[in-house]
């Protein structure tokens, strides 16, 4: 009677399939199993007692060895459906931080470009009108100035400087 409340469970869906095999239990299912199978016997051998017996601990054994085995494999894709939920979580989590991320470096990119763009365009106005005014020292010391912000130091800084260099030994004389 009990198993039968348990089967009718399963069959309305109050229980899963791990759910009914624990409560079933493995005596529950060896009993069922066995009676089936000592009838079977009785059936297939016509010796009285002999066929129920051969077929009753064919049945429990069978049922024994099914038993274990489905209940682990019905334990196995539960918790392999509670890996991939949490997995799919995960990468959802990731795909997020992702998109997240990307706008920030965007922004990032952005804002360095617009402040690389402002400083070109600083440059060659304060060029243009220092060549304009004929301040060439103003002019070196702008190029200067921009070849610095990237690292480099350049060897004619002034007028001065470029005088030396064509006077300078090693020169080329004209």
């Amino acid at each position: 009677m009990n198993l039968a409340g348990i089967i009718k469970a399963y069959v309305s869906g109050e229980i899963d399939g791990v759910q009914f095999l624990e409560k079933a239990g493995q005596s529950g299912t060896n009993m069922l199993a066995s009676s089936l199978f000592a009838t079977i016997g009785q059936i297939a051998l016509p010796v009285p007692v002999v066929g129920a017996m051969v077929g009753g601990m064919i049945g429990y054994s069978l049922s024994s060895m099914f038993y274990a085995e489905g209940l682990l494999v019905l334990k196995e894709a539960k918790q392999a459906r509670i890996d991939y939920e949490n997995t799919k979580r995960l990468c959802e989590a990731a795909r997020q931080t992702m998109r997240i991320e990307r706008v920030r470096v965007e922004e990032l990119f952005k804002n360095y470009l617009d402040q690389k763009e402002k400083e070109y365009q600083d440059l060659f106005s304060n060029m243009d009108r220092q060549l304009l005014e004929g301040d060439v020292s103003g002019f070196c010391q702008t190029i200067n100035q921009f070849a610095g912000g990237y690292g480099y130091n350049l060897e004619v800084s002034s007028v001065k400087d470029l005088d030396d260099i064509i006077n300078g030994p090693g020169s080329l004389k004209i």
